[in-house]
């Protein structure tokens, strides 16, 4: 008897593998739903999930949900807010920290700008949560879009322990909006630097090097 073969590069086969994709898509996509459903279920039910590897100051503890405070960690979390309040911008601080040799969340020897000011605005070091900051858009290549409003965002208040105290956490994002509206050039070097405006020009009082090269309290 003659054997017949297939090609799936024939009409034929074509045919069949566009039927195949076409069921796969529509499994994933039904996963992908099932998924997100369930995802968001637990946003509603206030329960949260954290990548601890790349998350400073805290790990799981022994119950699902529970966070746990990493001291050594949480030293870190504390300097960087004493630090933004003591006068340092975000810049300085991740420069500090590089030139101290302490890793970064996700064990790098280079800090950069943008994880401090993360840290310094994360709702968690105070005790919060803020669950579904970020969306998928699409199930086929996973992409992740914030969320400014698109979905349901919920606020769970003294969700865990804080290593920052919630009357610290905003002094620090009253300081960021005041530094902004100062449009990102006040520094706190001394208690009157960055708080004193000159009428005649506009400059911030704060320390400023002279050609001699010796600092001196003045006008920027």
């Amino acid at each position: 008897m003659k054997r017949r073969t297939f090609s799936l590069w024939t009409p034929r086969g074509k045919i069949l593998i566009t039927i195949m994709s076409s069921l796969a898509q529509e499994e994933s996509q039904f996963i992908s739903e099932n998924t997100t459903w369930g995802q968001r279920k637990r946003f509603a039910d206030g329960v949260m999930s954290l990548a601890y590897s790349t998350f400073l100051g805290y790990k799981k503890g022994a119950n699902p949900g529970d966070m746990e405070i990493v001291e050594e960690e949480a030293v870190i979390i504390r300097r960087i807010y004493d630090e933004y309040l003591a006068g340092k911008s975000p810049r300085q601080i991740a420069k500090d920290l590089t030139a101290d040799g302490i890793p970064t969340p996700a064990k790098k020897t280079r800090w950069h700008t943008s994880t401090v000011i993360s840290i310094l605005q994360n709702e968690k070091y105070r005790g919060d949560a803020k669950l579904q900051k970020c969306f998928t858009t699409s199930f086929l290549d996973h992409k992740m879009q914030k969320n400014t409003g698109q979905l349901p965002i919920f606020y769970v208040s003294e969700n865990h322990h804080a290593i920052i105290k919630p009357e610290v956490f905003e002094m620090v994002q009253e300081e960021f909006r005041r530094r902004e509206a100062a449009g990102g050039r006040a520094q706190c070097v001394s208690i009157f630097s960055g708080r004193i405006v000159c009428a005649d020009c506009g400059g911030f009082y704060g320390r400023k090097k002279w050609h001699s090269g010796t600092p001196h309290e003045s006008w920027r």
